[in-house]
């Protein structure tokens, strides 16, 4: 081989080297960043689970509050007719 063969060959080679280290360093990259965005999904999965959770919460306390004012409006009714009963029982034995 002549010495502008060898340079070639020698070129080759390091083009290869690199080649074969910069695929390395893609492949590195591509796998972090898969990681990074499966980490993004389990975190965003973990946010939205939480959100239901508190609209759960917060549609089970608007029920629980108006379960509440409604009994309250029952027993005020049931108060006023008491009353009123009282006051018929009242008149009838006098």
């Amino acid at each position: 081989m002549d010495k502008a063969e060898l340079i070639i060959t020698a070129l080759q080679q390091r083009i290869g080297e690199l080649v074969s280290n910069y695929e390395t360093q893609f492949a590195v990259l591509r796998a972090e960043i898969t990681q990074l965005s499966e980490q993004d999904k389990e975190k965003n999965k973990v946010i939205e689970d939480y959100t239901q959770a508190l609209k759960q919460k917060s549609d089970n306390e608007e029920i629980y509050l108006n379960e509440k004012e409604a009994l309250h409006t029952r027993i005020r009714e049931l108060e006023k007719v008491n009353e009123t009963t009282k006051k018929n029982t009242s008149k009838t034995t006098k």
